[in-house]
């Protein structure tokens, strides 16, 4: 996992990380990253493939967008 962090950091320039998971995405293990930058609304959702270590995805997530993913996830749970 703190190999696939830097990774994912290197993505998101003066970024931190606010929650880190590992989980199964659409049938692949991956290191899912939260990442939020100074001055900037919403988040970086970066995911790095558990096995191989390169990028799945890297979306840029609004407030309203990182509510409704909070909120189908608290469901699923």
């Amino acid at each position: 996992m703190n190999q696939a962090r830097q990774e994912a950091l290197a993505l998101v320039p003066q970024g931190h990380v606010v929650s880190a998971e590992l989980e199964r995405e659409h049938g692949k293990r991956v290191y899912s990253f939260d990442i939020r930058r100074a001055g900037k609304s919403g988040i970086e959702e970066v995911q790095i493939d558990a096995y191989s270590g390169k990028l799945v995805s890297q979306v840029h997530e609004t407030p309203a967008e990182e509510r409704r993913e909070k909120r189908a996830d608290a469901k699923r749970r």
